[in-house]
C-alpha cells in the first residue's frame, strides 16, 4: 500500500468519526445503542447503573447504615419540606382469609393514617371483595394501622401485623407495597357457643398457703382449683406457683382460641414460673396465664392475671355444664 492510499484511508476514518460526534441526530442514535429497546434508562440491576451494596442498605429496625443514599436524600427533602414524610403516597394491598385459608368476602378493613390534616390523622373503611382482597390507594401520609373485622368472626391477634410505616425506611414497621403479595389478615369463623358456667374473682396469695378457686355449678363435690406460691426471689414479678386440682388435672395452653379442651395430657398439679421482664407478670393471658382443666366429670378453662406489683390474682373460670369438651363462649363474652 503506497503513501497516498494510507492518507486516503486515514482521512476517511477521521471523517466518519467527525460525522458521528458532530451531527446531533446521529449522535443521539449512537447513544440509543446503549439503551434498552423501550428507550428507558438501564434497570437498577444493570451493570451500567449504580447499585447500593446490600451491606450498605439500611434495614428496617436494624443498625444505622450511613452509606445508604436514602439518608442523604431524606436530609435534602427535609430542607425543602419539613413535613414531606407526612405527604408520602400510600399504597396498600391486603387479603382476608379464614382459619382454613379461604377468602373472606365483605370483611371491613378499618384504616387510620397520620397525615397533615387538621386532626393529624385520617380514617377510612374498605371492604374485601369475593377473593378476600382489598386495596388502599390515592392517599398520603406517614404511618398507617389496619384492623380487619367481620360479624360472625373472631379477629386473630397471634402473629397479626396491623402497623405499617411508609416514610421512615429505617422503622421496624416499614412497608413496601406489593400487589402480587398482599398482607394477609386472618379471621376465625365463630362456631356454636358452648353451655358455659362462669365464675370470677380475685384472691391474695401468701407464700406457701394454698388458695382455693371454687368451680362454678359443678356436681363434683367440693372440687376447687388451688394456687400456691412455692418460690419467690423477693421480687413481686418473679414467682413460682403451683396450680393443682385434686381428683382432676391441669395443663397450660398458649392457644389464641382455647375452645376445645384436650381429652388427655392433664396432671394433678403443674408449676408455673412467672419470670417476666415486665412488672405486669401474667398480664398477657396468652402467655402462660391460660389453663385447661378437667374434673372427674367436666372440662373447663382457667384464666389468671396478676395485679401489677402485688400478690393479688384475678381469675376467671369457664366450665362446660354438660361435661363436653367444647369451651367456645357466646358472642356477648369478651374474649380478650
Amino acid at each position: 500500500m503506497n503513501r497516498k492510499t494510507l492518507y486516503l484511508a486515514a482521512a476517511t476514518i477521521l471523517a466518519f468519526v467527525l460525522i458521528i460526534f458532530l451531527m446531533p441526530g446521529l449522535n443521539e442514535s449512537a447513544k440509543n445503542l446503549w439503551q434498552p429497546a423501550s428507550g428507558k434508562p438501564p434497570a437498577a440491576d444493570s451493570p451500567t447503573a449504580p447499585v447500593t451494596p446490600t451491606a450498605s442498605r439500611q434495614k428496617p429496625g436494624g443498625p444505622y447504615a450511613p452509606a445508604d443514599p436514602r439518608w442523604s436524600e431524606r436530609t435534602r427533602k427535609l430542607k425543602v419540606d419539613p413535613q414531606y414524610e407526612w405527604k408520602t403516597p400510600i399504597e396498600f394491598y391486603g387479603k382476608v382469609v379464614d382459619q382454613d385459608g379461604q377468602p373472606v368476602e365483605e370483611a371491613t378493613a378499618d384504616v387510620i393514617w397520620t397525615d397533615i390534616s387538621a386532626s393529624g390523622s385520617s380514617h377510612m373503611k374498605v371492604k374485601s371483595d369475593t377473593a378476600g382482597l382489598f386495596a388502599i390507594t390515592g392517599i398520603r401520609g406517614k404511618h398507617m394501622t389496619v384492623q380487619v373485622n367481620k360479624a360472625g368472626y373472631y379477629r386473630q391477634l397471634t402473629d397479626a401485623r396491623t402497623s405499617f410505616e411508609f416514610a421512615g425506611f429505617w422503622e421496624p414497621t416499614y412497608h413496601v407495597p406489593d400487589e402480587a403479595k398482599p398482607v394477609v389478615f386472618r379471621l376465625r369463623k365463630k362456631g356454636e357457643a358452648a353451655p358455659l358456667a362462669r365464675s370470677s374473682g380475685k384472691v391474695v396469695l401468701t407464700f406457701g398457703v394454698p388458695v382455693r378457686l371454687p368451680l362454678p355449678k359443678t356436681n363434683d363435690g367440693n372440687a376447687a382449683i388451688e394456687v400456691t406460691i412455692v418460690a419467690n426471689d423477693a421480687k413481686p414479678r418473679n414467682w413460682q406457683a403451683k396450680i393443682s386440682l385434686a381428683g382432676g388435672g391441669i395443663q397450660a395452653t398458649t392457644e389464641e382460641f382455647p375452645f376445645l379442651a384436650p381429652e388427655g395430657g392433664y396432671r394433678e398439679s403443674i408449676e408455673v414460673n412467672q419470670n417476666s421482664p415486665r412488672p405486669t407478670g401474667w398480664q398477657d393471658l396468652h402467655q402462660g396465664g391460660v389453663f385447661y382443666f378437667r374434673t372427674s366429670k367436666k372440662y373447663g378453662l382457667l384464666k389468671i392475671q396478676q395485679m401489677v406489683g402485688r400478690r393479688t390474682l384475678h381469675y376467671e373460670i369457664l366450665l362446660n355444664e354438660r361435661g363436653e369438651r367444647g369451651l367456645e363462649p357466646p358472642d356477648s363474652y369478651k374474649l380478650y
